[in-house]
């Protein structure tokens, strides 16, 4: 799921009520002197406890292209 950082907290509630576990979550970041803007989270039904925090995520360069990682998402 990709959702907005601002309802991270909202998010990993709504999970646990619904016997969801969070696995892996990745902060997303526009640029890297920028704020954060989304989160990636992978979740399970009835799963073992245990969660992966993946390094962060940087979009763009200082010249507003897309870094490597992600210019070969799009290609």
């Amino acid at each position: 799921m990709i959702n907005s950082v601002e309802r991270i907290n909202e998010t990993l509630l709504l999970l646990k009520k619904y016997q969801i576990t969070p696995k892996k979550l990745q902060i997303v970041y526009p640029k890297i002197n920028q704020a954060a803007n989304v989160f990636l989270i992978e979740a399970g039904f009835l799963a073992k406890e245990g969660m992966i925090v993946l390094p962060p995520l940087i979009c763009h360069n200082e010249n507003n292209t897309y870094i490597d990682e992600i210019a070969k998402w799009y290609k």
